[in-house]
């Protein structure tokens, strides 16, 4: 799958108003839509990349349409490669080192979190879950590294 340097993630308790939101983000910029659908709990998500300009002007539409219905929203301006690919589904093997399993309550928070550990620090992103698969609407990741790594990383991850 191609990467995006840009990626735009809103969450919102409503279905209805995540259509709606969707709808007026593609509509507003050239844009691609990622992921775009209910999750639970009658959440919406919608996950879309392009450019900075293009994503960046698309997450404003999304805002002001979804409006009192969103939960959390976050622009990612550069994404880490793994980050982008793990967000896509991508799945990295399992080698050597400690791991750590960090839960959020939303999918834009475990983004946030993993984003900041992985430019911080140097751990590999295994897997991230973003709100479905019986999550509950939570997020999580699973980060791997050497010890001291670890900790830093979940310390960079834990101030998100």
């Amino acid at each position: 799958m191609k990467r995006h340097p840009a990626l735009a993630l809103v969450e919102l308790d409503d279905l209805p108003a995540g259509l709606h939101a969707v709808d007026a983000m593609l509509k507003r910029a050239p844009i691609a839509c990622l992921r775009s659908g209910s999750v639970s709990r009658g959440r919406f998500l919608v996950l879309v990349g392009g450019s900075t300009a293009a994503v960046e002007e698309a997450l404003m539409a999304g805002l002001a349409t979804g409006a009192e219905s969103v939960l959390d929203h976050l622009l990612l301006a550069d994404v880490h490669p793994r980050l982008h690919d793990a967000i896509v589904g991508a799945r990295m093997p399992s080698a050597a080192g400690a791991l750590a399993l960090l839960e959020t309550r939303t999918a834009t928070a475990i983004v946030r979190a993993a984003e900041a550990a992985l430019k911080a620090t140097e751990v590999e992103l295994l897997e991230l879950r973003l709100a479905g698969d019986g999550l509950a609407g939570k997020g999580t990741a699973v980060l791997q590294g050497e010890v001291p790594r670890i900790e830093a990383a979940l310390a960079v991850a834990l101030a998100r």
